[in-house]
């Protein structure tokens, strides 16, 4: 199903984008998890080269939508985001929305995969949809690939305890889990092409970010 989505789903809008013609613009939603293991931070010069299913459908993406562009000149542009949080994300499997839940409804359990060590940046959606725009209007951004991020990895851990500290959370520590093996220890990105291509820069550090997004949560709960 990744692969259906991510490869064949990037495939079908690019093919019909080329067959429709005249495009303004085909911007493509990728990762930071496209490059795959490398030392970081990771700048756009890099190799794509996944391992696990959901970065190679990264990859495969991102190729495909720069061979279009080569080879039919359609208007792409790939965006690289960090790890997305903020308000409406309903999905509980995930670090920030789960570990809100955790402190407000106290009705779920949270397991910290590869005892919480691994460092990802993360940057406030409102941020995410500031790179967009800005790559969507600009026309220096065509036939580029562009990483967005804030810039300041931390540890998952550091991520829910600065939630839970935040929230007044007094409860029982998250779990610890070995597991998680099969995801890459540190990742974060160099951002400078977006600052200097697009005067791009993210606004909310996590404080400010978290703290947005927690009174989100609180009056979604509320409701």
């Amino acid at each position: 199903s990744t692969f259906e989505m991510n490869v064949r789903g990037t495939w079908n809008v690019l093919e019909a984008a080329r067959k429709k013609g005249r495009t303004e613009r085909v911007v493509i939603a990728s990762s930071d998890k496209a490059y795959g293991q490398h030392e970081p931070p990771y700048v756009e010069s890099m190799a794509l080269r996944g391992s696990y299913p959901y970065d190679v459908s990264k990859s495969c993406a991102d190729l495909i939508a720069m061979s279009y562009f080569q080879s039919y000149a359609l208007p792409v542009t790939v965006v690289r985001c960090s790890n997305l949080y903020g308000a409406g994300d309903l999905n509980w499997s995930r670090i920030i929305p789960r570990t809100i839940r955790l402190a407000i409804k106290k009705d779920v359990e949270l397991k910290l995969r590869g005892r919480g060590l691994m460092k990802r940046d993360y940057m406030h959606v409102d941020d995410a949809v500031s790179a967009y725009l800005a790559v969507a209007s600009n026309p220096v951004a065509i036939g580029k690939s562009y990483n967005f991020g804030f810039g300041e990895p931390v540890s998952v851990s550091s991520v829910v305890q600065t939630t839970l500290d935040m929230l007044g959370y007094n409860g029982a520590p998250p779990a610890i889990s070995p597991d998680g093996e099969n995801e890459i220890a540190d990742q974060w990105m160099d951002c400078s092409r977006a600052n200097v291509d697009l005067g791009w820069m993210p606004v909310h550090d996590l404080r400010a970010g978290l703290g947005k997004t927690i009174q989100w949560y609180r009056d979604y709960f509320k409701a």
